[in-house]
């Protein structure tokens, strides 16, 4: 039941995404919808999230903002996108490094991916998503917390990420 809140959420954040800036960005907007969709609900039901799903979301992600680029002819964009796809993984790499509970291996090999989406918009956009998604993911503990009066367990982070990624798009957007 929490997979279908998830794939509503994202869905609408893509589709609202779409209808404030109908443009060639829907591409990029589409695929991100799909793939967080399918790594949400993977890492809802199994706490892991395949490296095959990391990697075509990766290889779409990284075709779409190429052919989103191309056909509005601005390499500089393709750059940062590139750019922030590597220092979100650097970034999270360095979490997990130091973390290793606090952030699986799975959300590091996501990490290139999400970075790539919110770099081909602006690098207010890397901030936004980042800073929300621990922000999102801070609050869902703590009302686990409050419900629960214990932490057990781990809490997947995939749902916060997704969800704080298309909110940075659309909000960025505004």
């Amino acid at each position: 039941m929490v997979s279908y809140f998830y794939i509503f959420v994202l869905a609408f954040l893509g589709s609202l995404r779409i209808a404030l800036a109908p443009d060639m960005t829907a591409l990029l907007v589409a695929v991100a919808v799909v793939f967080l969709s399918w790594v949400v609900v993977s890492d809802l039901q199994s706490r892991q999230i395949p490296n095959s799903l990391n990697l075509r979301f990766l290889i779409s992600a990284a075709g779409a903002v190429s052919i989103v680029m191309v056909w509005h002819g601005s390499p500089w964009d393709l750059a940062r996108a590139c750019l922030a796809g590597m220092a979100l993984f650097a970034g999270f790499w360095a979490v997990h490094a130091l973390f290793p509970q606090g952030l699986g291996g799975g959300d590091v090999k996501l990490a290139p991916a999400l970075g790539i989406v919110l770099g081909s918009v602006s690098w207010s956009a890397v901030w936004l998503g980042v800073v929300w998604a621990f922000l999102l993911n801070g609050l869902t503990g703590l009302l686990v917390l409050i419900a629960s009066r214990s932490l057990k367990g781990s809490i997947p982070f995939a749902p916060a990420l997704g969800c704080s990624t298309l909110l940075a798009l659309v909000l960025v957007q505004l």
